[in-house]
């Protein structure tokens, strides 16, 4: 129980750490433009942890990958299904976000559609390796699992303090893109005895989000340039 208790306080960092040090950094109008895009980037994310609560988490506890092949290849083939669904909200979200927010809002909060954008490729590293950490919880070691969600808050925390200290909102926004990469080897170190790593669709995915990110940045270029002369601090 106290390891899930500290990975709780742990989670919680992670998801509400950056509007509490923008708030201290930032203007007030960019914190609210912030805000309007997070809300909107969350949700493939959101929606993906219902998956894995629901699914991915059964799978590990009732048919652990280690005891059999068969066990490994379910949970491969629900684990990508389950990241496809996620990978295919962001990818609406990076590539039309910026259109996206132009019809929701009126001219006054435009400038949240290059969040948008920006937070929706940066979080796209984070969706790939989201499931593995559930690996772990499902054979009740709370304390591996805490571990983990303890050094994703620490890496996503520094990253940001830096990110928003050097690059303002636009660092923000960005932020978990560089501290998912330097978590994911912590991570796959971490889950090793619980064989719960499937390379070939982490090169898929991974593939798959550098085409998404590439396109979301043609599509949007314009509104990029211009939204990096309003938010990079002078």
């Amino acid at each position: 129980g106290k390891y899930i208790f500290l990975s709780t306080i742990a989670g919680f960092l992670t998801l509400q750490s950056d509007r509490a040090i923008l708030g201290k950094l930032v203007s007030l109008s960019d914190l609210a433009l912030y805000n309007i895009a997070f809300m909107l980037a969350t949700l493939p994310r959101m929606l993906q942890q219902s998956l894995v609560n629901q699914v991915l988490y059964a799978l590990y506890a009732n048919r652990p990958p280690t005891q059999s092949d068969e066990n490994y290849r379910d949970i491969a083939k629900a684990r990508f299904m389950v990241i496809a669904v996620a990978l295919a909200i962001a990818s609406v979200l990076a590539v039309g976000g910026n259109h996206l927010i132009i019809l929701l809002y009126d001219p006054r909060y435009e400038a949240a559609g290059v969040l948008l954008v920006l937070m929706a490729i940066a979080a796209l590293p984070g969706l790939i390796r989201t499931c593995y950490n559930n690996a772990v919880l499902a054979t009740g070691n709370s304390r591996r699992f805490a571990f983990l969600v303890a050094m994703s808050a620490i890496l996503q925390l520094s990253v940001l303090v830096v990110g928003v200290s050097q690059f303002g909102v636009i660092g923000a926004a960005l932020s978990p893109f560089v501290s998912s990469l330097l978590f994911y080897p912590i991570q796959l170190v971490t889950i090793r005895p619980y064989r719960a790593w499937v390379p070939r669709q982490d090169v898929i995915f991974g593939l798959a989000g550098c085409a998404i990110a590439a396109v979301a940045v043609w599509v949007n270029y314009d509104a990029l340039l211009i939204g990096l002369e309003q938010f990079l601090p002078q």
